[in-house]
């Protein structure tokens, strides 16, 4: 399904903080731009000027992401999820500013490589490919089949420690899209995403804490 926000930290911010385009409190400019024929807009209706990077994640500006992709080029932002972050489900006609700035994909993602993506912002960058077990044992409790996946370093550490703490804001900071959700997991921060596509048809949360990594949609 369409991933709307979700898109947002794993196609334009971690990419952009990894390659030093933007850092955690990076000054960005939330204006109007022309791209082509497109104009991305926002979510509140209008343009906030100069803002930091982690409070433009935190209140879901969709300018700034945008802004990022077209910096890094689509093709950047495209092979990153594919080739970084193991995402499967897109499409050639998905590097686009829209899909990829604003999670506006023709295919969209699914939730179990979706969670896979986010985990690596608490796993120090590394990645692991998703399975549905880790190990099988028999009837005596003997162990027989062991999941071996290994990790890849889809981004590096002090990338992750960055996006981490900028996805905190989402459910700690004032204005966060996720406000209030951190009440849920007790003892613990979270850091989440949250993700709306056109009409409401899809809505999205991503989060994670210290031990677990889920994915959530709900839509019709």
């Amino acid at each position: 399904r369409q991933p709307g926000s979700t898109m947002k930290p794993i196609a334009a911010y971690a990419p952009a903080v990894e390659k030093n385009i933007i850092t955690y409190s990076s000054v960005v400019n939330d204006k109007w731009a022309k791209y082509g024929s497109w104009t991305p807009t926002n979510w509140y209706g209008g343009y906030w000027g100069n803002i930091t990077a982690h409070y433009a994640l935190e209140r879901s500006v969709n300018t700034i992401p945008v802004y990022l992709v077209n910096q890094m080029n689509t093709e950047t932002s495209f092979k990153f999820l594919t080739d970084n972050l193991g995402i499967t489900t897109l499409k050639s006609s998905d590097k686009n500013l829209s899909a990829l700035g604003m999670g506006g994909t023709d295919t969209g993602l699914n939730t179990t490589e979706s969670a896979a993506a986010y985990a690596t912002f608490g796993n120090l960058g590394k990645y692991y490919k998703p399975t549905t077990y880790m190990y099988v044992t028999d009837m005596h409790g003997t162990e027989v089949l062991r999941y071996s996946g290994t990790a890849v370093q889809a981004m590096g550490e002090d990338t992750a420690c960055v996006m981490n703490h900028m996805l905190q804001n989402v459910v700690y900071g004032a204005n966060g899209t996720g406000l209030g959700s951190g009440s849920y997991v007790r003892n613990m921060r979270i850091f989440a995403k949250t993700g709306t596509s056109n009409d409401t048809k899809d809505l999205w949360f991503v989060g994670g804490s210290p031990y677990y990594v889920a994915s959530c949609w709900t839509g019709y």
